[in-house]
C-alpha cells in the first residue's frame, strides 16, 4: 500500500520549527548548561504553548474518503481478472460436458438442450457477478477502515500537541508566579539590609553626637558645683533624609 499524502491543513508538528525540542530555560539545568532562569522559562513555555496551539486552530480535519485511495489494493483488479477467467473456464467445462450430454442423447440443438445451456450460463454469470461483488467490497472496506484509522491517528495527535500546550502554558503560568515571588522575596530582603545599615548610621551617628556633646555635659556639671545657672536657651534639631530613607519609602509604596 502506498503512503498516505498530505495532512489537508499540513502535518502537525511540535513548536520550535519542529524540532520538539524543550523552550529556553525548560532543560535540564537551563540553557547550555547554564544555571536555571526561571524568567527564561516562563517566556520559553508561553511562547512554545501559543506556537502550538496557532498550528492546532490552522489544522484541517480529513475526511477518511480522501484518503482512501492511498490505502487501494493495487492488485485487486488482477485478483478479479483471475476470478473471472476461472470462473469462465469452469463454465467452458460445463458447457462442453452438457454438449457431449446431449449428443450422447442424440438431442443436442434442442429445446432441452438450449434451456440447460442458458441455465447453466445464467449460473456462473451470478457467481461471476457475486465474487466481483465480494472483492470490490472487501477491498472498499480494507481501505476505508485504513483511511479511517490514518485519520483518527492525526487527529490523537493534534489532540494530544494541544493537550501538551495546555500543560506547557500553566507550567509557564507557574514560573511566572515563582518569578515574581522571587523578586518580592528580594526586595523584602534588601529592605531588611536597608533598615539595618539605617540602623548603624543612626547608632553611628548617636555616638558621634554624644562625643561632641561631651564637653558641654562636663561644663553643665561643673557650673552646677560652682552654683552658676546658665541662661535657658532652646535648641532646634533636623534631620535630611538620606538616600536609604527614600529608597525605603519608595519601596513600601510599592508593595
Amino acid at each position: 500500500m502506498a503512503a498516505p499524502g498530505g495532512y489537508g491543513g499540513g502535518q502537525p508538528t511540535l513548536a520550535n520549527n519542529g524540532t520538539g525540542t524543550a523552550p529556553a530555560g525548560l532543560g535540564k539545568g537551563g540553557v547550555g548548561g547554564q544555571p536555571f532562569n526561571v524568567n527564561q522559562a516562563a517566556s520559553g513555555a508561553l511562547q512554545g504553548a501559543m506556537g502550538t496551539t496557532a498550528q492546532g486552530m490552522q489544522y484541517q480535519p480529513i475526511q477518511a474518503a480522501n484518503l482512501m485511495g492511498s490505502y487501494q489494493n493495487p492488485y485487486e483488479q488482477q485478483v478479479v481478472d483471475r476470478t473471472m477467467r476461472d470462473l469462465g473456464t469452469a463454465q467452458a467445462q460445463s458447457l462442453n460436458q452438457l454438449d457431449a450430454q446431449a449428443s450422447a442423447a442424440n438431442a443436442f440443438g434442442g429445446s432441452r438442450h438450449g434451456i440447460e445451456g442458458a441455465e447453466t450460463r445464467g449460473l456462473y454469470a451470478q457467481k461471476a457477478i457475486d465474487a466481483v461483488g465480494g472483492l470490490r467490497n472487501q477491498g472498499f472496506n480494507t481501505a476505508l477502515g485504513a483511511a479511517q484509522f490514518d485519520v483518527g491517528n492525526r487527529n490523537n495527535a493534534m489532540a494530544t500537541r494541544l493537550g501538551a500546550a495546555n500543560q506547557m502554558a500553566g507550567l509557564g503560568g507557574q514560573a511566572f508566579n515563582i518569578g515574581q515571588a522571587i523578586q518580592t522575596n528580594q526586595m523584602r530582603d534588601g529592605m531588611m539590609r536597608q533598615g539595618l545599615q539605617q540602623a548603624l548610621i543612626d547608632a553611628a551617628k548617636e555616638r558621634y553626637a554624644g562625643y561632641t556633646g561631651a564637653p558641654m555635659v562636663s561644663l553643665g556639671a561643673m557650673n552646677s558645683a560652682l552654683g552658676i545657672t546658665p541662661a535657658p536657651t532652646s535648641t532646634t534639631t533636623s534631620r535630611n533624609p538620606g538616600l536609604f530613607d527614600l529608597l525605603s519609602v519608595g519601596a513600601m509604596m510599592a508593595l
